[in-house]
């Protein structure tokens, strides 16, 4: 889906009004149009009913219980797609968020620059974590039954080098970096990767990668020691002792 509307959600006014200043200076405003900003759920109703909100981002921290409200949105409007802006938040926070159905999470600290990628990512199927906070949404879809059958014999050693820089949280951009292609080739190689695993979005397929190989997930401490681990040239097979196959996110 092409996002073509996004809406806010705060009870402070301040908040909203800076995000709909923020949303029209970003170049993607001419394709999505003027940001709508509401005071609560209740209020963004009748446009979540209408489907006129492709994307809603919803103030955590302006909003009374934040998580409810994403059950109630999606109640509402099953096709929306949420993304939640917080100061802070923990682990079981992450957690509970996408289990409410939330398709990212990422914090007010953040670049400006990263809310356009995350509300771009979002509008295209995929769901958005920060490097520090994959590893932990990961554990929302750790309950859900898993095919034991490994697909991973099936990727090229390209793509399993790809799926292990996704695994520790890295984006498009730092990967295709890091391995030293283009950003083009590197969403050949996702596509791939998604075909062949089954899947739809980087957390089901990293997801798949961890439960087929038995890859435990941890957070990075830094991310210095990311850039550090190295990178597997080559799937790996099921209950390998290979000693790569820490799997963790930045």
């Amino acid at each position: 889906m092409d996002a073509r509307s996004v809406g806010i959600i705060s009870n402070q006014r301040l908040m909203r009004k800076a995000l709909v200043c923020l949303l029209l200076s970003l170049p993607m405003c001419g394709r999505v149009g003027a940001p709508m900003d509401f005071d609560s759920v209740d209020e963004a109703s009748n446009a979540l009913k209408d489907d006129r909100i492709d994307i809603l981002l919803i103030d955590v921290d302006g909003t009374e219980d934040a998580l409810n409200a994403v059950r109630k949105v999606r109640a509402i409007s099953p096709l929306a797609r949420i993304l939640l802006l917080a100061r802070q938040f923990d682990e079981k926070f992450a957690i509970e968020a996408v289990r409410s159905g939330a398709w990212g999470l990422m914090r007010t600290q953040s670049d400006p620059a990263l809310l356009q990628q995350a509300i771009q990512k979002i509008s295209s199927g995929e769901m958005w974590f920060s490097h520090g906070t994959m590893s932990i949404a990961l554990q929302a879809f750790a309950g859900r039954d898993q095919s034991k059958e490994s697909a991973l014999d099936r990727l090229t050693a390209r793509e399993a080098e790809v799926l292990q820089l996704l695994a520790r949280g890295y984006h498009n951009k730092e990967i295709a970096s890091r391995l030293y292609v283009s950003e083009s080739t590197v969403k050949t190689h996702m596509k791939g990767i998604y075909r062949k695993l089954g899947v739809n979005s980087r957390v089901e397929a990293v997801l798949n990668y961890s439960d087929s190989a038995g890859v435990p997930l941890h957070s990075k401490a830094s991310p210095d020691a990311a850039q550090r681990a190295p990178v597997a040239r080559g799937p790996i097979a099921p209950g390998s002792s290979d000693p790569r196959k820490q799997l963790q996110a930045v």
